[in-house]
């Protein structure tokens, strides 16, 4: 189910950056749903590999579990060593109450948008490799360990 809910928020933020020529730039809502989407995607990934992982225990420390389980998620390894990756969570981890409740104005741009995009589409992709839930419409033929 964290999987699952990390892409619905991840398509929904997919949606509202889309809409950006129409409407202008929505911060206050983008940078929750990019939080969002990559926090609930690295929880499946603990709870995977962690039948004890408490969702809640963390809160919203994206970057506490990267750091907590990169000895066993590889992938979470990967974004422990990337330091654009952990800039990009440690940012969103600030930006995720002080944005949602108005009491901060955060920038973000083209880039770390794809960034972010990029590390969630990564993160599914090993989920899905581990599991063989399918997440994304490219997950409808095998990759890596299921191919």
């Amino acid at each position: 189910m964290l999987a699952h809910a990390g892409i619905s928020y991840l398509r929904a933020c997919a949606s509202v950056v889309g809409s950006r020529e129409a409407l202008g730039w929505n911060v206050h809502v983008e940078l929750p749903l990019m939080h969002q989407a990559i926090e609930l995607l690295l929880k499946a990934h603990a709870a995977r590999v962690d039948s004890d992982f408490s969702p809640k225990a963390y809160g919203h420390r994206t970057l506490s579990i990267v750091r907590d389980y990169a000895d066993r998620v590889p992938i979470f390894f990967h974004l422990v060593n990337d330091e654009n990756a952990t800039a990009l969570l440690t940012g969103l981890e600030a930006s995720w109450l002080s944005v949602r409740y108005a009491e901060a104005a955060v920038g973000y741009d083209g880039p770390d948008w794809q960034m972010a995009e990029e590390i969630a589409i990564r993160l599914a992709d090993e989920y899905f490799r581990e599991t063989g839930v399918r997440l994304l419409a490219h997950h409808s033929k095998p990759i890596g360990k299921n191919a």
